[in-house]
């Protein structure tokens, strides 16, 4: 008596491919959306280690001074990096430069590779050479530093590579699903190539619109010659241009400083402690001929040098309990330079 044979390995390549249509689709509509470039490739990342069962992965963005790590998956467990968890071994530092060599030497190609662990001149699973020439350019690939069967796809934009998703699979994969691996990594690389080339064409219309808004406001503070128009302009134009809650400006009278403008009064109360302190901490920055930055994050306090000093401490503190900022600064506008005389 014949019987039926199960359709188990049917029925989970059905599931296996809708996963992946599923996921190719949602990496479209946020390649579309205004997310961020940390947020859109953590989670094009996390949706293709989970999708191919990978070990781990790591996109890396073209910088200045190279391939920069973006986002990672377990890149600990590589020996690539130092961590707590990680394989500290002896030689890291070369792993980590034989790295970013075989980083620089996929980017040059521009197409995407399948590289054996610690390949060096015996076939991947790809087909494509470990260490020696490959068939279509006269440059060897190097080796591959680590113990997982690296799937490298680079991210390229108007013909010129801007990063290179990384996904760290098992050693012991087929060929045929290695293919099948890559084709799925290529068509999520492109939807991270339009999602870059999208941002960039957002942010190069925010420039433009940034460089009207501050033509407008160039014109607007240069038109006249009346002390108090030009700071009312300064004032309520300037805040919607630097995006702040408030903007004020004060003129010097002697040795005191005088507000004149704030953004959204049309008068100005004399008689409030607010105004009082502000002129106060305005006259003791002034003194210093420098710009001063206040931030409510230890973090930022340090970066903007720590412990203030006392003549501006004191104000800054009267003025941030009448008045609390998250973010403060006091800004002198100072005489140009004068020239050196050309000779004659």
């Amino acid at each position: 008596m014949s019987q039926t044979p199960p359709a188990t390995a049917s029925v989970a390549q059905e599931d296996t491919w809708r996963e992946i249509e599923l996921v190719v689709q949602q990496v479209t509509r946020l390649s579309r959306s205004d997310t961020s470039v940390e947020q859109f490739f953590a989670e094009l990342l996390e949706k293709s280690v989970r999708t191919l069962a990978a070990a781990g992965g790591a996109v890396w963005l073209l910088r200045p001074e190279g391939y920069s790590l973006e986002y990672q998956i377990n890149l600990a467990a590589t020996g690539l990096v130092s961590a707590p968890d990680a394989d500290n071994l002896p030689d890291r530092e070369e792993r980590q430069v034989a790295h970013q060599l075989l980083l620089q030497h996929v980017a040059r190609q521009g197409r995407r590779r399948a590289i054996s662990p610690q390949a060096g001149g015996r076939r991947d699973a790809a087909g494509n050479e470990g260490s020696t020439a490959d068939s279509d350019q006269d440059e060897p690939t190097p080796r591959n530093p680590t113990d997982s069967l690296l799937l490298l796809c680079p991210v390229t934009v108007d013909g010129s590579v801007s990063g290179l998703v990384e996904v760290f699979q098992h050693a012991d994969v087929s060929p045929a699903a290695v293919q099948g691996f890559l084709r799925f990594l290529g068509a999520l690389c492109e939807l991270a190539a339009d999602f870059l080339r999208n941002r960039q064409f957002r942010e190069l219309k925010e420039r433009a619109n940034l460089w009207t808004t501050f033509e407008r406001f160039a014109e607007s503070v240069h038109y006249g010659l009346d002390p108090q128009r030009i700071a009312t302009a300064i004032a309520n134009d300037g805040r919607q241009l630097i995006g702040c809650d408030r903007l004020s400006v004060a003129l010097r009278h002697g040795s005191k400083y005088r507000l004149v403008a704030v953004s959204g009064l049309d008068a100005i109360d004399r008689r409030s402690v607010v105004v009082r302190h502000t002129q106060e901490l305005i006259r003791r920055v002034a003194r210093t001929n420098e710009a001063f930055w206040y931030f409510d994050t230890e973090e930022a306090e340090s970066k903007s040098g720590g412990t203030l000093p006392p003549q501006i401490a004191r104000p800054l503190e009267e003025l941030l309990d009448e008045s609390p900022a998250r973010v403060l600064a006091v800004l002198p506008l100072l005489p140009p330079e004068p020239r050196e005389q050309l000779k004659s």
